[in-house]
C-alpha cells in the first residue's frame, strides 16, 4: 500500500569536506541510451540550448543504460569543498539508510516549484520540476498510485527548533553519490613551473617577437614578388599557347614555366610559415597578457593545444586574433584547451 511520508528538516552548512549544490543552480538532461564520451558535451548543449558557452562544468554517469548529465556554472561551484553533490543525488543516501525498495519519489518543495526526483531502489532515474500550483490533492493521489513511497522534503519552511538535519545527515553517510562537482585544486606555481621555465618562456616570447617583426617585413616583399610572378606566369602561358607549334621555342618556354611555378611554390611555402609565426606570437601574447603559465603547448598547422592548472577568462582576447576554442577537457585538476585558427 502506498504511503506519503513527510519530513521537515533544517539545512545547515555542511562540513568543509562535503556539501551539495542546490537544484536552482543546476541544469539536468537525461538520454535514454549511453552517449559516447566525445559526444556528451555537444548533445547536452544542444538539448539545453547552450550555444558557445564554456562557463559550465559538466559531469555525468551511466545508470541502467541511460546517461544522466548535470551542468553547473563554475562561478556557482564553491571552492572550499572537496566534494560537491548535485542535490537530486543526495537521496541515494536516504534510500540506502532507510532501506527503501521499489519505485519511490521525492518531492522537494521550493518557493515557486516542486522538484520530482525518482528512484528505483537505490538507482537514480530522473528529476524534473513542476509549478506549485499543479501539485494539488488529485495530483498527489495519482503519485501515490504510481509509487511505493512519496517522500516530501520541505526545502523552504525549515525551522530552527527541529533536531534533525536531513541533508547534513545524508551527506555524512558513506555511499557512492555518483558525481562530484568540486572545483579543481588551487593553482600552485611551483607545482607546474620552474623558474628556469619561466625565464625560457619570457625569452622565447621576446625572440618570437623579433622573428615575427622580421618575417612581417619579409612577407611584404614576398607578396609583391608573388604578384609579379603570377603576372609573369600569365604572360608566359599566353606566349606558350601562341608558339606551341614551334617545338624548340615551346620546350624552352615550358622549362621556364616550370621553373617559375617552382619558385612560386617555394615563396608560398615561406609565406605560410610566416603566417604561422604570426599566430604563435598572438597566442603567446594573450598568455602573457593574463600572466598565464602553461603546463604544455602543442602546435599542429592551425591547431594550438595548451594545458593549464585552472580556467581563465581570456577567450574574448583569443577571439580578437581569430582563435576559436573548439573543446575543453578537465581532468586530474588540469584544464586542457583546444584552439583553432579561423583562417
Amino acid at each position: 500500500m502506498n504511503k506519503v511520508l513527510k519530513k521537515y528538516y533544517m539545512m545547515n552548512k555542511s562540513p568543509k569536506t562535503k556539501t551539495f549544490l542546490s537544484y536552482e543552480k543546476l541544469l539536468y538532461v537525461k538520454f535514454q541510451e549511453k552517449i559516447k564520451e566525445d559526444e556528451i558535451l555537444t548533445k547536452s548543449f544542444n538539448e539545453l540550448g547552450i550555444f558557445d558557452d564554456f562557463s559550465y562544468k559538466l559531469v555525468y554517469f551511466y545508470e541502467d543504460n541511460a546517461t544522466h548529465i548535470f551542468l553547473a556554472k563554475f562561478d556557482d561551484i564553491l571552492k572550499d569543498y572537496s566534494f560537491i553533490i548535485p542535490e537530486p543525488l543526495i537521496f541515494i543516501a536516504y534510500v540506502k539508510k532507510y532501506r527503501i525498495k521499489g519505485k519511490n519519489l521525492f518531492l522537494v518543495y521550493k518557493e515557486k516549484y516542486v522538484i520530482l526526483v525518482e528512484y528505483q531502489d537505490d538507482r537514480f532515474q530522473f528529476c524534473q520540476t513542476i509549478p506549485l500550483i499543479k501539485l494539488d490533492l488529485n495530483f498527489k493521489e495519482k503519485l501515490k498510485i504510481s509509487y511505493e513511497n512519496v517522500i516530501e522534503i520541505d526545502g523552504i519552511n525549515f525551522t530552527c527548533d527541529q533536531n534533525m538535519n536531513l541533508y547534513k545527515d545524508l551527506l555524512d553517510i558513506n555511499v557512492d553519490f555518483k558525481l562530484n562537482l568540486s572545483s579543481n585544486k588551487k593553482f600552485k606555481l611551483k607545482e607546474c613551473l620552474s623558474f628556469k621555465f619561466l625565464i625560457a618562456l619570457i625569452s622565447g616570447s621576446f625572440i618570437a617577437f623579433l622573428i615575427i617583426l622580421f618575417v612581417l617585413i619579409k612577407n611584404y616583399f614576398i607578396q609583391k614578388e608573388i604578384v609579379k610572378m603570377e603576372i609573369l606566369i600569365s604572360e608566359q602561358k599566353q606566349s606558350f599557347n601562341f608558339i606551341k607549334e614551334k617545338e624548340k621555342q615551346r620546350d624552352k618556354i615550358s622549362q621556364e614555366y616550370d621553373e617559375i611555378l617552382q619558385k612560386i611554390n617555394t615563396l608560398k611555402i615561406f609565406y605560410n610559415d610566416t603566417v604561422c609565426y604570426k599566430h604563435l606570437y598572438n597566442f603567446i601574447k594573450v598568455l602573457n597578457l593574463h600572466n598565464i603559465f602553461i603546463e604544455s603547448l602543442e602546435i599542429e598547422k592551425n591547431k594550438f593545444v595548451i594545458e593549464i592548472s585552472r580556467d581563465y577568462e581570456f577567450y574574448d582576447d583569443y577571439k580578437k586574433y581569430n582563435f576559436i576554442l573548439k573543446n575543453k577537457e578537465i581532468y586530474d585538476d588540469k584544464v586542457k584547451l583546444f584552439f583553432e585558427i579561423n583562417l
